[in-house]
């Protein structure tokens, strides 16, 4: 079902986030069953408010 934020429809399938051989974490957006699916990382670290840098290491827009 939807889930927030969002509306946003969330799967824990390997086709959406997965750890490579090189360690690289992989988070994909899929349409499946007529529905865009994305993922969401919850850590069990709480690391307080401030500023976090991620680096996507290819084009946001494919």
């Amino acid at each position: 079902g939807l889930a927030g934020p969002g509306p946003n429809y969330f799967s824990d399938s390997t086709n959406n986030v997965w750890v490579d051989a090189q360690g690289l974490l992989h988070l994909k957006i899929t349409h499946t069953n007529n529905k865009w699916q994305c993922v969401e990382m919850i850590s069990d670290r709480s690391f307080g408010y401030g500023q976090y840098r991620f680096t996507v290491n290819a084009p946001v827009n494919s």
